[in-house]
């Protein structure tokens, strides 16, 4: 009795410091993944937000100008959407970590999405050449 109780704390504590969102590769694209974390997670409504985002740009083999962070519902309709510019640009065949300062300004449903692209410039147009999805589930 005594091991399943030592047994279900130590996996009440596993459970209650890991984040909420994982992230994988977009369903759509055949595209390089970066590492993306974020604290707090799960998001909260009003709360400063540090989106980390990370990689190496050799496995992109394109300049990161442009991220954006947007946010879907389970219908796919918007919830928000944030570009943010990179200045300096991320030069290809470089490491790269940084962080973009996010507040969520409206509710959430109990299920959403979270897409985090890298662009780049091609002929005046950023084109999306790096992606990562997650999802969050509000208990």
């Amino acid at each position: 009795m005594n091991q399943k109780f030592i047994l279900a704390f130590i996996l009440l504590v596993n459970f209650s410091v890991t984040n909420a969102t994982k992230f994988f590769p977009c369903d759509h694209e055949d595209l390089p993944v970066p590492t993306v974390r974020f604290d707090p997670d799960p998001l909260g409504i009003d709360e400063n937000t540090a989106f980390t985002v990370s990689g190496t740009t050799g496995a992109f083999n394109f300049d990161i100008y442009k991220v954006l962070i947007s946010l879907v519902d389970k219908n796919a309709q918007e919830i928000d959407e944030v570009f943010y510019d990179v200045d300096p640009p991320i030069k290809a065949g470089s490491s790269f970590s940084f962080e973009l300062a996010y507040k969520l300004e409206k509710s959430l449903p109990p299920l959403y999405f979270i897409f985090v692209g890298l662009y780049e410039h091609v002929n005046g147009a950023s084109v999306l050449n790096g992606c990562a999805e997650g999802y969050s589930l509000i208990q």
